[in-house]
């Protein structure tokens, strides 16, 4: 989008650092699909909770934009997709994080493929209220979940299983990362974790009071075909969160 003109790109140069585009009349935006993986460099604050484990620190992160979905204006409606390979990008930021305990993924009474895009559409409603109290812009504030028992990128592993043989695996410990994206970080990694009980009632508050049945881009995104229950999945997560919060 080019002052309300969205414009095509027919050619991307990347060693030139130039975009060839076109203007065209559409009544869809692309929005890219990222691989991002993220290593712990130091922990700043910690604290230990029963259910969970909110932390600040510094971190590495690697993207890789590995494709683009076309969603629809205004009803943010996934009508496509495109693969891309562009080379990555590493730098040194600052997040805060949210450990979900073992212990409570294997209370919940879903199967794993459930839990999974249960835990990924918690971290679409934390990162929604968390660009309400920053007040920031959605680009300022990037989002990874990681399987902190073997170390990968839990939701993008269990694509690929889909698409291969064999079962999901039943134990992960994931980490929820908003982070800033910026290289040093400018600080909105630290308000999340000093106000980290407000955002987790805020993002159970927004599942709740949803009126939506499956979920919906205004509080977990978009429901996967497959996935009927995420927003139960989503609810249970954010009501031991929320409780654990306000304890």
């Amino acid at each position: 989008m080019c002052e309300g003109v969205p414009y095509y790109v027919d050619k991307l140069d990347f060693e030139g650092r130039k975009a060839l585009v076109r203007p065209v009349e559409a009544d869809y935006y692309t929005d890219a699909i990222t691989y991002t993986d993220v290593k712990v460099l130091e922990i700043f604050e910690q604290m230990e909770q029963d259910l969970y484990k909110p932390s600040h620190g510094e971190i590495q992160v690697t993207e890789e934009v590995v494709g683009f979905k076309k969603l629809k204006f205004f009803s943010l409606e996934n009508v496509g997709s495109g693969e891309l390979m562009l080379p990555e990008q590493e730098w040194h930021t600052t997040s805060f994080w949210l450990t979900i305990l073992r212990e409570v993924l294997q209370q919940a009474p879903f199967d794993s493929e459930e839990k999974i895009d249960g835990v990924r559409g918690l971290s679409y409603a934390l990162r929604s209220m968390a660009i309400i109290y920053l007040m920031c812009d959605l680009r300022d504030l990037g989002v990874a979940v990681i399987d902190t028992l073997q170390d990968k990128r839990i939701y993008q592993e269990q694509l690929k299983k889909r698409q291969a043989t064999g079962p999901l695996r039943e134990a992960f410990q994931p980490n929820i990362y908003l982070y800033d994206k910026y290289p040093g970080g400018i600080g909105f990694s630290k308000t999340l974790y000093d106000q980290y009980p407000q955002l987790m009632e805020a993002a159970d508050s927004l599942v709740k009071h949803c009126p939506c049945e499956r979920g919906c881009p205004s509080c977990i995104g978009a429901p996967l075909l497959h996935s009927r229950r995420t927003k139960e999945v989503v609810l249970f997560l954010t009501a031991k969160v929320a409780k654990n919060a306000k304890d």
